[in-house]
């Protein structure tokens, strides 16, 4: 991963796991490309948007938008 600080990234990715608790981990997969796109804003604003991102995988999810 270029630019990717591993340890950062990977927080990033629990804190998601976290938020979207009852989601299978499996669907999370499918919004990896998202997940770098927020770590590449500056750190005051990531959390809003994980919690965002978080709240439209639940919905996803809930409503089978992506199969899994």
């Amino acid at each position: 991963m270029d630019g990717i600080n591993d340890l950062e990234y990977k927080e990033l990715r629990l804190d998601l796991v976290d938020l979207t608790e009852g989601v299978v981990g499996s669907f999370l997969f499918y919004y990896d490309e998202e997940v770098k796109k927020i770590y590449e804003l500056p750190p005051q604003k990531r959390g809003a948007e994980l919690r965002k991102l978080a709240n439209r995988i639940k919905e996803d999810y809930k409503t089978g938008r992506i199969a899994v």
